[in-house]
């Protein structure tokens, strides 16, 4: 966990600060159940529904391409209104999504859904990391992003096994409706806790900025020197996991192991257990350390080499497919390094749009990741027919390229060595 600092507002700040971090965390949970929580019952939408693989994968992409739209103008309205403002309205949109996908009776009812959804959970997890950064040292920033993601992905744990059996007793439409039940209520919650930053920080009086030089930000920022190597990898290191957890994982435990929901979602949540346990490690390791490439470039590598084994392995065992998934899981938490290594490349009244850009190119990579995978299968597959071996293990090839591609580009990615930023010394004195 984050470690304790003062603010210099007494025990106030502390409670509000704490408080906050906890609200944003399962924010953020949130946001990965909405998002994966269609994986394990994906299954049975193909079964009432007729959706072909390719029509799964274009659903999926439909919701990454929202929330990679959604991200720029989301930051800006980050910056201009602050998280507190903003991420009620993105629950509500959620919320939305979510009544829609349980009401669907079609392909395209289907998409128009997860495009609201895409668009409300685009920025939960970044506009409270954003947050927390400003009631907390920067010292602390990549152990923030560790904790929040770390967090947020017990809704990726409740998208396995507890999604499975709770879509056995009610059936997968009346979860849905709960979801819209529930991001309502954390619509108000998230008003009535969130703080856009504590009393007499730099934010709270800063000047207004107009919506036209607000826009002029993003140029700024894609401007940067060295952030486009940055950019590319953060396309390529979320979106090779989010197929397995957020697409095909649970149809390749049923069309190559025979797995139903339950037992689905029993392999599933070692990976969604993975990065839990990943993110907390690699954000307690970046505050120790004072470069953070070197770690990256190698769980780049490790995780190109499970993929590999899980495109040459012809009969892979489910204790191994297990260990495996558990392993991407756990390593793909670095790109909760790529997030704070990000962080080094723009000003702090830039801090909004700067985390939505590299999120812009995380969700992009997912979207087209999803759908080049869905083709991938569709190759092999037809409508109500298992998908053979050979169609995932040609997937996991491609995953384990689009990881090579995203190693070189980021080579070239320069580093800067950590600095504690000198706001620190003026909104948290005490520090």
């Amino acid at each position: 966990m984050v470690q304790g600092c003062s603010n210099g507002e007494g025990d106030t700040g502390g409670w509000q600060r704490w408080y906050l971090l906890l609200i944003v965390a399962f924010i953020a949970a949130t946001s990965q159940l909405f998002r994966n929580s269609h994986v394990v019952v994906a299954p049975d939408i193909i079964r009432d529904l007729g959706v072909s693989a390719e029509a799964l994968g274009g659903l999926t992409g439909a919701l990454f391409i929202a929330a990679a739209i959604t991200q720029i103008p989301a930051g800006v309205l980050i910056d201009q209104y602050g998280p507190r403002r903003t991420i009620p309205l993105m629950l509500l949109l959620a919320g939305v999504g979510t009544f829609l996908f349980a009401s669907a009776l079609s392909v395209p009812w289907l998409i128009v859904s997860r495009i609201f959804t895409g668009t409300g959970v685009a920025i939960l997890a970044m506009a409270g990391i954003v947050a927390c950064s400003r009631w907390f040292p920067s010292r602390y920033f990549g152990q923030l992003v560790g904790v929040i993601l770390s967090i947020g992905n017990l809704g990726n744990l409740l998208a396995t096994a507890p999604m499975g059996k709770l879509a056995e007793l009610i059936g997968w439409r009346n979860v849905y409706f709960s979801f819209t039940a529930w991001a309502l209520v954390l619509a108000v919650l998230a008003y009535a806790m969130i703080r856009d930053a504590p009393p007499g920080h730099s934010y709270l009086e800063r000047p207004a900025e107009s919506m036209m030089n607000a826009f002029h930000g993003v140029f700024e920022l894609l401007r940067t020197p060295g952030l486009t190597p940055l950019l590319v990898m953060s396309a390529t290191g979320f979106a090779t996991m989010s197929c397995i957890l957020g697409l095909w994982g649970g149809a390749y435990l049923y069309d190559v192991h025979g797995l139903e929901s339950v037992a689905r979602g029993r392999v599933l949540i070692w990976m969604a257990g993975g990065l839990i346990v990943g993110n907390l490690l690699y954000g307690w390791i970046d505050t120790m350390i004072s470069r953070r490439k070197g770690l990256i470039i190698a769980s780049i590598l490790i995780n190109i080499a499970v993929f590999l084994a899980l495109a040459v392995i012809k009969n892979p065992s489910l204790l191994l497919v297990t260990l495996l998934f558990g392993t991407v899981g756990f390593i793909t938490s670095f790109t909760a390094l790529l997030i704070a290594h990000g962080r080094d490349f723009y000003p702090d009244r830039l801090v909004g749009r700067g985390i939505t850009l590299v999120n812009t190119a995380v969700l992009g990579g997912a979207a087209l990741f999803q759908f080049v995978t869905g083709l991938i299968i569709g190759a092999f597959d037809t409508v109500g027919t298992h998908a053979p071996a050979e169609a995932y293990r040609s997937m996991f090839a491609f995953l384990a390229a689009g990881l090579l591609v995203g190693l070189v580009f980021y080579l070239r990615c320069p580093e800067r060595a950590k600095k504690i930023a000198s706001r620190d010394r003026a909104n948290f004195p005490d520090s």
